[in-house]
C-alpha cells in the first residue's frame, strides 16, 4: 500500500493536471498527514452527502 502510495505521488506531480484529489470522509481522531495537506482534497467530514455531491459534480466537469 505504502508503494502505491508513492507511486500515486509521484505521478501526481509529474502530471499536467492534478490526478490525485483525496475526499476527507470521516474524521478518525487524528489529523490529514502533511502531504495530503499540500494536494487539493474535499473536506467532506461527517458525511456530507451536499459537500459530497458538490465535490464530485466539480471533478466530473474537470
Amino acid at each position: 500500500m505504502r508503494e502505491e502510495l508513492m507511486q500515486a505521488r509521484l505521478r501526481n506531480k509529474r502530471a499536467d493536471r492534478p490526478v490525485l484529489f483525496p475526499i476527507y470522509w470521516r474524521d478518525w481522531g487524528r489529523e490529514l498527514d502533511l502531504w495530503l495537506q499540500l494536494v487539493n482534497y474535499a473536506d467532506c467530514r461527517e458525511r456530507d452527502y451536499q459537500s459530497l455531491t458538490s465535490t464530485l459534480n466539480t471533478l466530473a466537469l474537470d
